[in-house]
């Protein structure tokens, strides 16, 4: 989530609660069937899973995979 790799000085400008990255497609009827739970690592075809509820330093961490991510670009934590 950020600037587009080819510039143009674009940044997402909303909240992020929580992404997850999928291994297959999911078919628009999945997508509005989960959009507004929590997902959970156990999920079929997840590899990629971040809550986003750290609420403070500058980091998050992959619940899936383990890597520790690192907000940059004057990211903030908000409780809204």
């Amino acid at each position: 989530i950020g600037q587009p790799s080819l510039g143009g000085g674009k940044f997402f400008n909303g909240k992020v609660s929580e992404y997850a990255i999928f291994n297959r497609e999911l078919p628009q009827e999945e997508i509005r069937a989960i959009y507004p739970y929590r997902h959970t690592v156990n999920e079929n075809g997840i590899v990629c899973l971040v809550h986003c509820d750290e609420g403070t330093g500058i980091t998050t961490t992959d619940s899936k995979g383990g890597a520790v991510l690192t907000l940059q670009g004057g990211a903030t934590w908000s409780t809204k």
